[in-house]
């Protein structure tokens, strides 16, 4: 690349990220002055930089803020526009995780990209989601039915169905029937 041209790349590219970490501290500010402030000197504090206390900039602010420690390690992706950086804030972790997976988030992204991406991947239709498990043949009966057990325990029954082949069911069978004589002994 010319040296010319490297010089103004490389300076929208800091500047872009220097932007962007900028963005993160101001909103961690805010955040920190209405966590450590006293409520009158968080409205003098407000007052003397310009902010109205029950604006919608100041909940922005705050709420960036109150993410900084989540967004700072993606802050080369983060665009250099705080309205985006707010609503990147707003997500959940999911959601996150797939603009990220998905390479979507990124220094040039708009709230338009990121809503329409996420609107595409949260309305696909009601598919039921599979989740397989492969035990070693070596296991246990004993062993699967704790297994089992500890499953049935933390999966609420009206969130999934326990779908499992015959051989399974003779091991739970006889994991079951073990469970039961132990219980009987002790």
């Amino acid at each position: 690349m010319k040296k010319v041209l490297s010089h103004y790349v490389n300076r929208v590219n800091r500047l872009t990220l220097y932007s962007a970490t900028n963005i993160l501290k101001l909103g961690l500010v805010f955040y920190e002055s209405k966590q450590f402030l006293s409520k009158n000197d968080y409205e003098l504090f407000l007052q003397i930089t310009d902010y109205k206390t029950k604006s919608s900039s100041v909940r922005k602010w705050n709420r960036i803020g109150e993410f900084y420690t989540r967004l700072s390690p993606i802050v080369n992706l983060l665009p250099p526009c705080w309205t985006t950086i707010y609503h990147i804030s707003s997500l959940n972790s999911n959601q996150l995780y797939l603009l990220e997976k998905h390479k979507v988030i990124n220094p040039t992204v708009t709230l338009k990209e990121i809503t329409d991406f996420l609107s595409k991947k949260i309305s696909f239709p009601n598919q039921n989601i599979h989740f397989k498990l492969k035990f070693d043949p070596s296991i246990t009966p004993e062993e699967l039915k704790s297994i089992f057990d500890y499953i049935e325990s933390i999966v609420p029954k009206s969130k999934c169905d326990i779908v499992y082949n015959k051989t399974t069911e003779e091991l739970l069978d006889i994991g079951s029937s073990h469970s039961s004589q132990f219980k009987k002994v002790i």
